[in-house]
């Protein structure tokens, strides 16, 4: 592919100031050509509002790729061409929603129909569509999902050009943050969108920030044409010691790594590797030595075990949340726990709850600026674009001074049952009696459903105190996931090592292979194990997808009916080392007519690959995170080699004890 003159990709590492260029090179446009007309793509809106408080001009946008898209397809989703290929493209998940009983009733009583309904009723009753700010779509009311709305959007430009071309009409410049995490279709978007035109479109992120699994590598025949120069700025860390940057340089091996010195210099602390035999009794006798840690999990679930050191658990809320979003699920259980965002939050109650709180919070600091906003202003969205209010119409409807007292007596009595060991259920009938919370909302809440089931009955047991200690966690957290601490720095970090089966980290099976290729001489490489995976799990896709079914589903029948396909990518991997590592078993397995099904499965997993980069990737960005004091626990049960691994370990910047 010829290389591209108004496209840059910019690899920065953590803590380079990825952000603080976006806004400088923002502020210089804009300073040299005040009417520059600009977008900025952030991945949070916590990220968009960052970035607004440093760049002040009209001619910017500046907003998550969710709210640009809404904004920029709506006045298109009222097109009938455009309404037409919705019905096409979600004909599928339209069709399941007309045999689910509930969904349908309720379409007929909104539309007065007494007949059976069908794709072509639905398509004559659908006159636009709407970003309805969900995981989940309304198929039958035009209603695009958080996921649906990506996809859809990339699909809409390929089928109606034109409509990307207004993007190169409407600004001259476009900033994309965080691209790692960005799916292949959307990146397609802007590139086929502003390809050959004099809109600059900047891609910036870190590989090896990659740890989402939202991009496929599909993409990457057109980054290696853009030009990549600006890259090289990136070799000063502004969070980290220099004891650490010095550890991150050994670790991060890729040709589109810029070497980094400190900006911070050297603290004294090295980052140090404790080996234990039981790392749960370890952090036990050790809480006092790491209580102003940062620390690090693989497992959700020990974010709440414990939660905030005050020997309570709220691990039977995040189970009984488990039950309603399961694994593989579009929400999961730390979208809903990890979330006190009450705009953002996806699950009903946690939204409602996420804003109870925010209410105490704000009326407790004497914020009643923003208590009188935000109950003034919330109301719940429900199907079909109704709206109903949270909280009791009068609530603050204030002519006498007396009504001032009962505002402040009904505010009183909120704290003082949020702060209860009630059960939940209890708790918001108290705030219906005492008409804080709306009686209409109140039914909304308790007979909320899916499949004919009351969702939150089993949450309604549970103490107010449990999820008034999760709202306080997600203030003020000290423990994280990896995954949970994007883009964060802290002083001390604990990193505590452990594999999880969701999502698929295998962190040991990382450490054994990076000890392994260390000890042997073999180059490890970020771009040789990435690009690595990305083929096979292209191959093992387009197998599965022969095949019916998924590799771990396949029987002796499937072997010998597709030999033939399995033998084909057993042969264009078997000399690849990370394939003999890690499917092959450290070349102990071999794919041949008598191989059994049990074997085939681990020769041909493509996920236990995906696993092990994930933890390469993890354990970089956990270690990135701190600023000054770096403590990784790990098993020494599960090190294959202990000697080999400590003086591997040891190499790259640890002190291993």
């Amino acid at each position: 592919m010829a290389e591209q003159t108004n496209f840059y990709r910019i690899n920065a590492p953590a803590g380079s100031g990825k952000t603080h260029y976006i806004s400088r090179t923002i502020n210089k446009i804009i300073e040299e050509s005040p009417f520059a007309s600009i977008l900025c793509i952030t991945y949070t809106n916590r990220a968009a509002e960052v970035m607004k408080e440093r760049i002040i001009s009209p001619n910017i946008s500046i907003s998550t790729i969710h709210a640009f898209l809404n904004n920029f397809l709506e006045p298109f989703f009222k097109n009938k061409k455009v309404v037409t290929f919705y019905i096409e493209f979600f004909k599928q998940k339209i069709e399941e929603d007309l045999e689910k009983t509930k969904i349908v009733e309720r379409y007929k009583e909104r539309f007065n129909i007494a007949t059976d309904i069908s794709l072509e009723t639905v398509s004559n009753n659908l006159d636009s569509l709407y970003y309805n700010e969900r995981q989940y779509s309304f198929p039958l009311d035009g209603g695009l999902s958080h996921d649906d709305l990506l996809d859809f959007s990339f699909k809409l430009v390929e089928k109606f050009p034109k409509i990307g071309f207004k993007l190169r009409e409407m600004y001259q410049y476009i900033f994309i943050d965080e691209v790692q995490d960005t799916s292949a279709e959307i990146l397609k978007f802007f590139y086929n969108s502003t390809k050959n035109s004099k809109t600059k479109v900047y891609f910036l992120g870190d590989k090896m920030q990659e740890i989402y699994n939202k991009y496929d590598g599909s993409f990457e025949v057109e980054f290696n044409s853009f030009d990549n120069s600006i890259s090289a700025q990136f070799n000063r860390n502004y969070r980290s010691s220099k004891e650490i940057v010095d550890l991150l340089n050994g670790l991060y091996l890729s040709s589109s790594r810029i070497n980094q010195d400190s900006h911070k210099g050297v603290v004294g602390n090295f980052p140090k590797i404790i080996l234990t035999n039981d790392i749960e009794k370890f952090l036990v006798d050790n809480s006092k030595k790491y209580e102003d840690f940062y620390k690090l999990r693989t497992v959700n679930i020990k974010r709440f075990e414990n939660i905030n050191n005050t020997e309570k658990s709220a691990g039977k809320i995040y189970k009984n949340y488990q039950k309603l979003y399961p694994n593989n699920s579009r929400i999961s259980v730390m979208d809903v726990l990890g979330n006190n965002n009450f705009e953002e939050n996806p699950d009903e109650l946690m939204s409602f709850l996420s804003l109870l709180f925010k209410i105490k919070h704000d009326y407790s600091n004497k914020n009643y600026g923003d208590v009188i906003r935000v109950v003034k202003g919330v109301r719940k969205k429900i199907h079909y674009g109704k709206t109903i209010s949270v909280f009791e119409e009068g609530l603050l409807k204030i002519n006498y001074h007396t009504d001032k007292v009962k505002l402040k007596d009904k505010m009183d009595y909120l704290v003082e049952v949020l702060e209860s060991e009630e059960r939940l259920g209890v708790v918001i009938q108290k705030l219906v009696e005492n008409k804080i919370i709306n009686n209409v909302f109140y039914n909304f809440i308790f007979l909320y459903e899916r499949n004919g089931e009351f969702l939150y009955t089993d949450l309604f047991c549970d103490s107010v105190e449990l999820f008034k200690l999760i709202d306080d966690y997600n203030r003020n957290p000290m423990v994280s996931t990896q995954h949970g601490v994007k883009g964060e720095g802290h002083k001390k970090i604990l990193f505590v090592a452990e594999d999880s089966s969701n999502p698929g980290i295998k962190i040991y099976d990382f450490f054994n292979l990076f000890t392994n290729f260390s000890t042997q001489g073999l180059n490890f490489n970020l771009d040789n194990f990435q690009t690595f995976y990305y083929d096979l799990n292209r191959n093992i896709l387009s197998l599965e997808q022969k095949i019916g079914k998924k590799i771990e589903k396949i029987t002796s029948n499937d072997k010998e009916e597709f030999f033939r396909d399995f033998q084909y990518i057993y042969n264009k991997y078997f000399n690849n080392d990370y394939y003999k590592y890690i499917c092959l078993k450290n070349n102990t397995l071999n794919f041949q007519t008598n191989t059994t099904v049990k074997n085939i499965k681990i020769i041909f997993n493509k996920n236990l690959v995906k696993s092990i980069l994930t933890a390469y990737k993890l354990f970089y960005v956990g270690c990135s995170r701190s600023e000054e004091e770096l403590v990784v626990l790990v098993d020494e049960n599960q090190i294959d080699n202990l000697n080999q691994f400590k003086i591997v370990f040891q190499n790259i910047g640890f002190q291993v004890n």
